[in-house]
């Protein structure tokens, strides 16, 4: 199931604008999009790595890095993990909301977990 998925790195920022002023002022990255203008910042690298810098309010930000895996059906693979025993982070935000699991961000659909080590990692189509 996931073995076949995409990972991208991921890192939240408190403030998006500034974090594109460090990846792309002083690092020099090119931004190949975003997901949801003004909320995130998507940069591409060679052999499909990405990274995607992402304006999250600080309740979701975790002190470590995350990634993301892209699968194309996000409920389905939820279904399966937590039919494995996986636990998946729940969230009533103003602009974030899940629904047994799943949360909209833009047109794409993502779902959270943590790792043992309470790492925020990430599924999306």
């Amino acid at each position: 199931m996931l073995e076949t998925a995409h990972v991208e790195a991921t890192v939240t920022t408190a403030k998006l604008s500034l974090a594109r002023e460090f990846y792309e002022g002083l690092l020099g990255l090119s931004p190949a999009g975003a997901y949801k203008p003004d909320v995130d910042v998507i940069y591409e690298f060679g052999g499909g790595t990405r990274l995607l810098v992402v304006e999250e309010p600080r309740e979701l930000t975790s002190p470590h890095s995350a990634a993301h895996f892209r699968v194309d059906d996000v409920a389905a693979t939820v279904g399966e993990l937590r039919a494995r025993g996986l636990e998946f982070d729940e969230f009533d935000l103003p602009g974030l909301r899940t629904e047994d699991g799943v949360a909209m961000v833009g047109e794409r659909r993502f779902a959270w977990f943590r790792d043992p080590d309470n790492n925020v990692l990430a599924l999306h189509d």
